[in-house]
């Protein structure tokens, strides 16, 4: 993907979805009954932990990028934020539904963590509350991206209640 790594809001998003990941797959194998020891334990809410880090990192960056311009900023920082958020492909560019799933589905990003289901699921789950009061709708790319690791990390959150419950009664 062109401009990956001067594109911080995307390496902050993977270094999520990737902790999140291996925080999943840990305590689900621990709930699985597939590991015993406390070191499994501890690696996976190691990786919750980074992933929570990470995750409240990649919303400040958002938030830094597509939020309103702060009143102390350069007069050529928002001129230097198009041109990054365009040469990084980080805006959606359509407007018609079906032409912003299309474009949706093709990105290479959004490829590589969800499914085209999970992507139609997030799609219409927020594309008329894009449109409303002060958002705008080619900025659902990274809501898009933000509501599949905060789901991420809702999940890995439960999985690790259930995973410390369990590991305290053994």
């Amino acid at each position: 993907m062109p401009g990956d790594k001067d594109n911080i809001l995307y390496l902050k998003a993977e270094k999520c979805f990737d902790s999140l990941t291996r925080a999943v797959r840990g305590f689900e194998g621990l709930l699985g009954g597939g590991i015993s020891s406390p070191a499994e334990y501890y690696r996976a809410r190691n990786f919750l932990r980074e992933g929570e880090s990470a995750f409240e990192d990649a919303l400040k960056e958002a938030h830094k990028l597509l939020g309103p311009l702060p009143v102390y900023a350069a007069a050529d920082f928002d001129k230097w934020r198009e041109e990054f958020l365009s040469k990084n492909r980080i805006l959606a560019e359509s407007h018609d539904f079906n032409c912003l799933q299309d474009e949706l589905r093709r990105d290479d990003l959004l490829i590589k963590w969800l499914t085209p289901e999970e992507i139609d699921v997030l799609l219409n789950k927020n594309y008329e509350d894009q449109q409303k009061g002060k958002r705008q709708l080619s900025h659902i790319k990274v809501r898009i991206i933000m509501d599949k690791l905060k789901t991420l990390l809702d999940k890995a959150r439960e999985l690790n209640k259930k995973a410390k419950a369990d590991f305290r009664q053994a």
